[in-house]
Order: C-alpha cells, then structure tokens, then sequence
C-alpha cells in the first residue's frame, strides 16, 4: 500500500514540473539602459482647424391654431360679421346709442364709449294748467244757476324741442359736453276763446259799467320760450351719469281779453235804453335769465335695442316782468274812456323741469324716442290776475305737461 502511494505521488510531481517547464519563458541577460538623445526632436502637431459658423437650421414650427373667444372680435356661435361699408366705422367703431352713453361695438368686441355729436329733435303735446281757474260770467235760467269762464287746463298743443350736443374733449372717453337745447310752443300757442251767448248776465269782470250785461266773448293766450346751454361730464366712467352746470333764458307770455256789451236806463224824459261796450287787455311778460344744474341718467345694456333715460333741472332766475293793460268803454255807465298802463318790475323766479324716456335703435346712430315731459314755473305773473292799480303780481305759478315723440342721431367715436 505505501509503495502504490509513493508512485501515485511521484507521478503528480512529475506532471506538475512538465506544465511548469512549458509556461516558463527562456532568460534574458541583464542590459544597462540606453542613454536619452541630447537634443530631442520636436514633435509637430498639425494646425487645429479654423472655426466655421454653422449653417443656420431649418425648424419647422407648426402655425398655432386661433381659439375663438366671444367678446374680443369674434362673434358668437351662430352669429355672422356684417361687412363693413367704406365711409362709415368700422369693426370696433360701430356706435350703438345715443349721444353721450356707453357704446358697443359691431363686432362683438369694445368699441366707442360714446358719440362725439348728437341731434335730438322732440315733438311734444302739451297741456297747460291755469292757476287759478275762475268763472266769468253766470246766469240764471229755470231756477238753476249756470256760469262759464276760465277752465283748470288749456287743451294740449303742439311744441317743438331740439337739441344739439358735441363732445369738448375728445379723449378720455369724452367725458365733457357741450348742450344746446331750444323750446317753444309759440307755432301752436294754448288758447281759450270763450262766448256767453246772449241774455242778462252777473257776476261778469266789467258788469258794474252796465245795469245788465248781455253778452261776453273773452280770449287768453299763453306762449312758452326756452333756450340753453349747459355743460355736461361724466359723473361715472361707465356713461350711465352725467351731470350738468348751465345758462338758461326762458320768455313767458301771457294775453287776457275781454269784451262786455251791457245795457242800461237813462232817466228822461223820454227814459231810453243805452246799449255799451266795454274792454279790458291785459298782458304781461315774463323774461328769465339765470343759472341751473341737473341730470342725465340712462341704462346701460338694457337690452340689444331698448334703452330707458332721466333727466332733471332745478333754476333760480332773475326775472323781469314787463306789463301792458289798456281798458275802456263806449256808452257806459262812466261815459266813454280809454286807459293804458305800462308797469315793470324785477323779481325772483324758480323752474323745475324733469322728464322720462325709452328709446329704441332703428339703426346703429339712429334712435326713436318717446316720453314723458314737465316743467313747474314758481312765481311768474299771470295776465289774468293783474289789476295794474300798483305793481306787477308774480304770485302765480305755472305747470307744462305732457308726452313727447322724437328722434335722436349721434356719429363720432369717443375712446
């Protein structure tokens, strides 16, 4: 057994030096090393390249695809642009109401703020109040008694009221206005004819010149006259207020006539019956020059063609009042006469004047206009309660009324 492990292992030994024998490489004597060259050589590098700018690269970015937003030029769904006719403004400058006002554009988009010029025209039918209505003359008949006289209103009548405005300052959204207004019924002045008819009257104005008064025709006149100027600006910055400061001069007539014929006995002899005429004109004028403030309101985005205003004015005026009478009589019981008097006086008067209105847009700048229209005139003299024995009453007042139709047109933009 030891002699098979002691040839075991002297085979392993003996393979083991073989595989050692063959990876050995053969020895090598040792060499000093070699000297370094005194003078080295210089190595030469190529030149580096020289910079060139680069061709500039083609990137093609697709075009952003417009997202349409109401409100900023484009309509709304279901809605078409209108063409825009040469002469007139164009898209973001079509004006949609009426002198000074917030305006909308054609396109859907912000556009003027207001006009630049407006024309308003107002045809009204006005109704006057008599201050102090009163009876003329009265009769008897069946055992009843009938009068007539002054009624409490004169019939409405026509009057024409125009008003121009332009814009002062063209920037700022033309915030300041200049406005002339004028007003007048006196084409169409309110008037009252009256007859008694014939028989034996009282009660009349001129009845102590007769024993019986038989017969009365009366007449009364009224004209009303305004012009003014006034300066507007915008109280808010969205148009919807405005505020005014102005001059106004306004001329109030008024006529009373009357004639009497009466009878009376003239002792004889022979006793006759004396038949007489008698007459009274009065007339007075009032002229009031003065200042006043007030207001325009109107809506805004009512509705895409209706629109509501209001408007105010409060005045103190210095008023000069002129008077006319001339009175007399043919075969009366003073005989026959003529008188005339011609009084004047300066006093304080007072005007407050408002009114409501729709509107409703026929065309861009084109409006129809219909309302409601007042005007009160404290301590004015009236014809028919002068005596025109001392000075000129203006203890009387008088009230205007009614409803007016009109038409408005505006051009120019305001930014």
């Amino acid at each position: 057994m030891m002699r098979t492990f002691a040839t075991g292992l002297r085979a392993t030994l003996t393979a083991t030096g073989l595989l050692v024998a063959i990876g050995a490489q053969p020895g090598r004597a040792e060499q000093p090393p070699a000297p370094l060259p005194a003078n080295p050589p210089v190595q030469a590098y190529p030149p580096p390249p020289a910079a060139t700018t680069p061709a500039p690269a083609i990137v093609a970015v697709p075009a952003p695809v417009p997202v349409p937003e109401v409100g900023l030029g484009v309509p709304p769904q279901g809605h078409s642009v209108e063409s825009v006719v040469t002469g007139t403004p164009g898209c973001g400058q079509q004006i949609y109401d009426g002198g000074p006002g917030y305006l909308m554009s054609g396109c859907w988009g912000p556009g003027c703020t207001s006009s630049m010029y407006y024309v308003r025209a107002d045809f009204l039918r006005i109704k006057r109040d008599i201050d102090n209505p009163r009876d003329l003359f009265a009769f008897s008949q069946g055992g009843q008694i009938f009068s007539g006289g002054l009624p409490e209103f004169f019939d409405s009548t026509g009057a024409l009221r125009v008003t121009v405005g332009l814009a002062l300052v063209e920037s700022s959204a033309c915030d300041l206005f200049l406005e002339m207004t004028t007003f007048s019924n006196r084409t169409n002045e309110p008037s009252i004819d009256g007859f008694s008819g014939f028989g034996n009257f009282f009660g009349t104005p001129l009845g102590f010149l007769f024993d019986s008064t038989n017969a009365q025709f009366f007449n009364y006149e009224s004209t009303f006259d305004s012009a003014e100027a006034n300066l507007k600006w915008d109280y808010y910055v969205d148009n919807s207020l405005y505020l005014l400061l102005g001059l106004r001069f306004i001329r109030f007539d008024d006529d009373f006539k009357l004639d009497e014929f009466g009878r009376f006995t003239v002792a004889g002899p022979p006793p006759a019956v004396v038949v007489g005429r008698a007459f009274l004109d009065r007339q007075v004028t009032n002229n009031l020059f003065g200042g006043q403030i007030g207001f325009d309101w109107q809506t805004r985005d009512l509705a895409s063609r209706w629109g509501l205003q209001a408007y105010g004015r409060a005045g103190l005026f210095a008023n000069v009042l002129d008077g006319e009478y001339e009175g007399g009589g043919v075969s009366t019981l003073a005989g026959d006469f003529l008188e005339s008097r011609d009084p004047g006086r300066l006093q304080a008067s007072a005007m407050l004047e408002g009114g409501i209105t729709g509107t409703f847009k026929l065309r861009p700048n084109v409006l129809l206009r219909a309302g409601y229209h007042v005007t009160w005139l404290g301590a004015i003299a009236l014809a028919p309660e002068q005596d025109f024995n001392g000075k000129i009453s203006n203890d009387q007042d008088v009230f205007h009324h009614g409803p007016f139709l009109g038409l408005e047109i505006h051009w120019g933009c305001c930014r």
